[in-house]
């Protein structure tokens, strides 16, 4: 096969030449994938305002034997509402950086491209962003065996955050937007998220970093 169509969602890119860059995608037929958009970088590129981090697009892909390339692209559904706002901005960007690099190449989860969809979703509409950042990463490791039965794991933190954890597994955005966490309560939550999984995966995530 050397052409594909696939809907996907942009979890980041990369500046690579002086015109072109490479992007960095989700898609339930290839799993997580690199391809690149040649002369993206151009002023007047057909490829303006399409691949930007999180937008859901409609691309075509031609597999090389060095690379895949980009050949057409559209939106389906862009960021604008996220975009505008810092904190949505800040969650939006810690979402794509979670996804890309806790996936390896190839990579495809059952279930996780509707989930990205319905936290993009939900993202957009919410007016608290970290409930939902912080939801997606439980689910997301949730999704790759990653993460622990909250109830029986031996640890100092306390049972609420346990138990905020535990309940963001399973239940919707709509229902976790009801809680209602203080800063120092969100700052605990991040601290131990970041610490947790850079401890399980030996990587190092700065949108994770206060």
């Amino acid at each position: 096969m050397k052409n594909a169509n696939i809907k996907a969602i942009i979890l980041g890119h990369k500046n690579i030449g002086e015109k072109d860059k490479l992007i960095f995608l989700y898609c339930p037929e290839f799993g997580k994938m690199r391809a690149i958009a040649r002369g993206c970088r151009n002023i007047k590129s057909r490829f303006s305002g399409h691949l930007e981090t999180l937008n859901i697009i409609n691309a075509a892909l031609y597999f090389g034997p060095r690379n895949t390339l980009i050949t057409e692209v559209c939106t389906l559904s862009g960021c604008k509402n996220i975009d505008s706002c810092f904190q949505k901005s800040a969650a939006g960007l810690l979402i794509s950086e979670i996804t890309n690099h806790l996936l390896y190449d190839g990579q495809s989860i059952e279930g996780l491209f509707a989930l990205i969809e319905e936290t993009i979703l939900s993202l957009k509409t919410t007016n608290k962003p970290f409930i939902i950042s912080a939801g997606y990463i439980i689910k997301l490791l949730n999704l790759l065996g990653l993460i622990p039965n909250f109830r029986t794991l031996n640890t100092r933190l306390d049972k609420k955050y346990l138990k905020f954890f535990e309940y963001a597994k399973y239940n919707s955005y709509s229902k976790m937007c009801a809680i209602r966490l203080s800063a120092h309560e969100e700052k605990r939550i991040k601290s131990f998220l970041k610490n947790y999984i850079e401890h399980h995966t030996e990587k190092d995530f700065k949108s994770l970093t206060y």
